[in-house]
């Protein structure tokens, strides 16, 4: 009964781990696309700043979904 209830949880955390890595997924595209725009304008010091602080917290929350997922696996595995 635990196995079970322990295996039904785990797969709903990796389904919100897997939101969450697609949204760092689309932070990173935004990324890339406000570095376009600020080669592209005359204000582009504040467009980069704005780019650069986006690409740290995609960064961060890519991390933190992989470290989330080694967890996940080693509670898998260790349960079996």
């Amino acid at each position: 009964m635990i196995a079970r209830e322990l295996a039904e949880r785990t797969r709903s955390t990796c389904l919100v781990m897997d939101v969450i890595r697609s949204l760092a997924i689309q932070t990173n595209l935004l990324v890339f696309n406000a570095g376009i725009e600020a080669a592209r304008t005359t204000n582009s010091g504040c467009v980069a700043a704005a780019a650069y602080e986006l690409r740290g917290r995609a960064q961060r929350s890519g991390d933190a979904t992989r470290g989330v997922d080694k967890t996940i696996d080693s509670i898998r595995y260790g349960a079996r």
